[in-house]
């Protein structure tokens, strides 16, 4: 990939490409080599990121569950919406 887009992009262009659902803890791993140097990329923020894309309707819960540690895990997928949003993704990302 050429230029590294702002987060929020690049966590939709990930949805894009996976075919099942996604967790934070799945996105900040695959995105670590190119954002983990940045203060956002830290688990309440990448939550926060993924709460607000939601909002918004880019992306939509698949599936909810509790871990061992009786902590909440959502699963993301993108949504129709943000299908539609990825022409705006430079042409690296197409």
């Amino acid at each position: 990939m050429a230029a590294i887009l702002p987060l929020r992009f690049r966590i939709l262009y990930l949805m894009s490409t996976k075919k099942d659902s996604v967790k934070s803890e799945d996105i900040m791993k695959e995105l670590e080599s190119d954002y983990g140097k940045e203060k956002q990329f830290k688990k309440k923020a990448m939550d926060g990121h993924l709460i607000s894309m939601r909002a918004l309707g880019l992306i939509e819960i698949s599936d909810v569950s509790i871990d061992e540690k009786d902590e909440l895990i959502e699963e993301y997928k993108i949504s129709e919406l943000g299908i539609t949003r990825l022409k705006y993704l430079p042409k690296a990302y197409k």
